[in-house]
This record gives structure tokens, C-alpha cells and sequence, in this order.
């Protein structure tokens, strides 16, 4: 029997496989999230007896600060040059909703603009 989980990741709609196969339980997921992101479901931990996984930062050197502390000097940089382009590079499909809705959660309700670069 398989069953699907929320695995935090920054695509609404992502998910890990459960499966249980003659008394083992398998997890299956692709790169998680454990930290809070206003734009999925949260990572929901399964007991298992095997984990698969691809994790980009799973290395115990990657520490990622508080996003609440990159969005506000962020919002520093803009209120100290408000005459200037401020450009974030993230993915165009889920760090782009995640940054706009942390943005919108500080308070920026000045307008965001997205740009998208086709690599095909």
C-alpha cells in the first residue's frame, strides 16, 4: 500500500511516498523542507525502515539564517537606496512565491516584478 505526505518542499503540492511492502515501510521523497514556508504544507516526518532522498543542502556546512533576517535587509537595502533595482535571484516556480509572500508578510506591499529567462 502507498500513500502520499506532505514533504515541505517549495512547490505546493509536493510529496513523499509512503509505501508499506510485507512488513517494511519505505519513504521515498525528493529535496524537503523542515523549516516553516507560508507557500506548502509542512514536512511531515514517517517512521520508516528505508529513506531515499535528494537533499541540495543536507550537508551538516549549509546553516541557511532566518528568513526573517535576509527579508528584512532586504527591505534595509530598498529603504536605504529606494532609487535603485533590487534583484533576488531565485527559481521562477516556488522561491519566487515563497520571497513574495515573506516580502508581504514584513509589510512590502510595493509591487514585485518577476523575470522570467527561458532556457530551452
Amino acid at each position: 500500500m502507498s500513500r502520499f505526505h506532505s514533504c515541505g518542499r517549495h512547490i505546493l503540492g509536493s510529496a513523499q511516498a509512503v509505501i508499506d511492502y510485507r512488513g517494511s515501510r519505505v519513504v521515498v521523497s525528493g529535496d524537503y523542507k523542515r523549516r516553516p514556508d507560508p507557500t506548502c504544507a509542512g514536512f511531515e516526518p514517517q517512521r520508516c525502515d528505508l529513506f531515499i532522498t535528494e537533499a541540495t543542502f543536507g550537508l551538516p556546512v549549509f546553516r541557511h539564517p532566518p528568513d526573517s533576517r535576509e527579508i528584512e535587509k532586504l527591505l534595509h537595502s530598498v529603504r536605504l537606496y529606494p532609487e535603485r533595482c533590487h534583484l533576488v535571484g531565485v527559481y521562477a516556480l516556488g522561491k519566487c512565491q515563497r520571497l513574495i509572500a515573506l516580502l508581504r508578510a514584513a509589510g512590502y506591499d510595493e509591487p514585485v516584478y518577476l523575470h522570467a529567462r527561458s532556457l530551452g
